[in-house]
């Protein structure tokens, strides 16, 4: 972990995470990454992925990471919650519209 932060490795440092269950670290990563002009990880595409492979045991952490995605590009973030996957598919419908509702009105239908 130390090696890949001093080598600015955040592709392979989201791999080791995620492989460890560490999903909170991988989505702080992805979010600081986000921003940053020369990361691989700039931009909201790789939380999108990364939150629609989570499923339901993870729900909180989709609800925690999903609003700064909503917020910048509303139509991927809802992909968080739309997309053809089976862990997305399972989502419990009724928490995901009352979130939806709660935080998102606009995008709430």
């Amino acid at each position: 972990e130390l090696v890949l932060k001093k080598a600015h490795k955040y592709s392979e440092l989201i791999i080791l995470y995620e492989k460890k269950g560490l999903h909170q670290k991988a989505l702080q990563v992805l979010l600081d990454q986000s921003t940053k002009a020369n990361s691989p990880l700039k931009g909201h595409e790789r939380t999108v992925q990364y939150l629609q492979r989570l499923g339901v045991e993870n729900l909180g952490m989709i609800f925690e990471f999903s609003p700064w995605v909503l917020k910048i590009c509303p139509e991927d973030g809802l992909k968080i919650f739309t997309e053809d996957l089976t862990e997305v598919e399972t989502l419990p419908r009724e928490r995901v519209l009352g979130f939806l509702r709660e935080g998102f009105r606009e995008l709430a239908v």
